[in-house]
């Protein structure tokens, strides 16, 4: 919104300025609700025994005295420590575990507006999968690749989020070897989307996307993805995929490393396909996920 603001000058003259500020959290049916109120919008969520993955809606809850609705694909606004503005959008309700065990994030998040270019890791490898890169550091805090370079908690992406205090650890699968269908699980604040959790079909049979794993190992596939995808093969250009918009695309990171070896990792092209071939210390778009 905007608001007026008098200021009066050294030499005693004063001067109308106006300021903008740009609203955080999300606005829907003409009503704004702040991340604290969507946090609790969530725990109504989490207690909701209506509520499953298969949602495409949650509510109403009577939210600080205002009934609020969300719909899988609505959109909302996170700042950073700079004042920058990110778009966010609803993939799901109760899609990802909580890491403290007791249950379903109540939301799921993906950006919609990019943090920046960043490399997975500095050396071209995808060894011992998303758990150890540099990138995850980067957007949670933790050591890198190398084991021994360490990201601050003060430095990590995530706590420069206007809404950090409102974002839930949750446990993420990841492949740790490309040509092996098993997985590990860490946990994360702060993730990229893996391949089955767009798209439910890939490279062959069982596969998603170029990713050796299928859904049953890796990742289920998002209920925004899955309602709008609509078994949409996943080499097939879509603006369903294209971040942050079918106009301006750019091509963005996956943490599933890809089948064929160990250096490089899926993405999803700027056309909007499940691509391969993205070499590990080649700068591309990071547009996390994230749970409320």
């Amino acid at each position: 919104g905007e608001s007026n603001m008098t200021i009066i000058l050294s030499n005693d003259l004063t001067k109308d300025i106006v300021v903008r500020v740009q609203f955080n959290g999300i606005e829907k049916d003409g009503k704004k609700f702040t991340w604290d109120e969507i946090d609790e919008f969530s725990s109504h969520v989490r207690a909701d025994q209506n509520i499953n993955n298969d949602s495409d809606t949650a509510g109403p809850y009577n939210i600080n005295g205002k009934q609020l609705t969300l719909a899988v694909g609505d959109q909302g606004k996170v700042l950073d420590d700079t004042g920058k503005a990110y778009d966010v959008r609803i993939l799901g309700f109760k899609s990802d575990d909580l890491a403290d065990g007791s249950g379903k994030a109540g939301i799921s998040f993906e950006f919609l507006s990019s943090m920046g270019n960043y490399y997975i890791n500095s050396v071209n490898t995808n060894e011992k999968g998303w758990a150890t890169t540099e990138l995850r550091a980067v957007l949670n805090g933790g050591k890198k690749h190398d084991g021994t370079t360490e990201v601050s908690d003060e430095d990590a992406k995530v706590n420069k989020l206007s809404n950090a205090k409102n974002i839930k650890l949750v446990k993420k699968k990841y492949i740790p070897v490309y040509n092996k269908d098993s997985t590990l699980t860490c946990n994360d604040k702060l993730w990229l989307l893996a391949s089955g959790e767009i798209w439910d079909n890939g490279y062959k049979s069982g596969a998603r996307g170029v990713a050796i794993t299928d859904e049953s190992t890796e990742a289920e596939q998002y209920r925004f993805y899955k309602v709008n995808l609509n078994n949409t093969a996943y080499n097939i250009s879509t603006n369903v995929t294209k971040k942050p918009n079918a106009v301006t695309p750019v091509w963005w990171w996956l943490r599933s490393p890809l089948y064929g070896n160990p250096y490089t990792w899926c993405y999803v092209h700027k056309d909007g396909f499940g691509s391969s071939s993205g070499y590990s210390s080649v700068r591309g778009a990071v547009f996390p996920g994230f749970c409320i």
